[in-house]
């Protein structure tokens, strides 16, 4: 009777293949998760953002002595140390994906 059973759940797993997930599939799909991301996605951009003006402020930098650009410098490099200071994981080696919802080692 429970040989049955056995088989006629394999049977079921194999007539639905799309419904085998693994939890940390299943995760993606969270409406949580996609929320996180979509804002981790939104303060990465931005951060980069900065990072490429600086960028660019800094070549200028070093071919004029122009105080208006060394003040802008000044507030993206504030506005970076604050990013970087409320959101530590901006400087993570591990992508804070990762270190959520990837898959535990073991």
């Amino acid at each position: 009777m429970e040989d049955e059973k056995v088989k006629n759940k394999d049977e079921e797993k194999r007539d639905k293949p799309y419904e085998l997930m693994w939890f940390y599939d299943e995760a993606w799909m969270n409406e949580e998760c996609r929320s996180v991301r979509k804002n981790m996605a939104a303060i990465e951009r931005e951060y980069l953002e900065l990072r490429k003006e600086l960028r660019n402020i800094e070549e200028i930098i070093a071919k004029s002595e122009d105080k208006y650009i060394k003040a802008k410098a000044d507030y993206i490099k504030k506005r970076i140390r604050d990013l970087e200071k409320r959101f530590p994981w901006l400087l993570s080696d591990v992508p804070l994906e990762a270190l959520l919802w990837g898959v535990p080692h073991g």
